[in-house]
């Protein structure tokens, strides 16, 4: 059967992602416009950077040496594992298991957890799996936060850890 309406002219792909529409001509004027937005995207950018793939954990051989040969710490909803590398940075896994939640609540622990670990200065040469445990999903960001420093402190992985403890950014 022949549709009705048939438009003549093929519409526009929308664009989607953020950072696909910033390469558009409307984005590079928001970005070159100077306002507070532009210093938005300045801020998202440097936020991929820090989760982009290397300075994940990745692959199942990695975590398995993690796992078999790392120091561990354990505190209330978190356990940290961690085992040195050869590079010059941090690298970062975060797991929550099925006791945790429903996958909706998994992944907004993992969230709270990988912006935790964003945000606090950790020495270098590092690699680290952060485990959130069946109590996990019951705590908000700053009491994550909390244990999270807690545990690098008692780990010696802080790069700053009197600055650290505080409500301080």
């Amino acid at each position: 059967p022949k549709r009705t309406y048939q438009p003549k002219a093929r519409r526009r792909k929308r664009v989607h992602g953020f950072l696909s529409r910033m390469r558009t001509r409307s984005g590079q004027a928001v970005k070159n416009a100077g306002d507070s937005r532009a210093v938005i995207v300045l801020q998202f950018k440097a936020r991929l950077s820090f989760m982009r793939k290397e300075f994940g954990l990745t692959g199942k051989k990695r975590f398995s040496q993690i796992y078999r040969n790392s120091r561990f710490w354990s505190n209330g909803p978190l356990s940290l594992r961690a085992l040195p590398n050869e590079l010059k940075r941090v690298r970062f896994g975060v797991v929550a298991g099925k006791r945790v939640g429903n996958a909706v609540i998994r992944n907004k622990v993992k969230r709270r957890l990988r912006e935790v670990l964003r945000h606090t200065s950790i020495e270098s040469g590092w690699d680290l799996i952060v485990v959130a445990r069946k109590g996990s999903s019951d705590h908000g960001y700053y009491q994550l936060r909390r244990t999270a420093n807690s545990l690098l402190t008692r780990a010696g992985l802080l790069r700053y850890p009197h600055q650290t403890m505080g409500n301080s950014n």
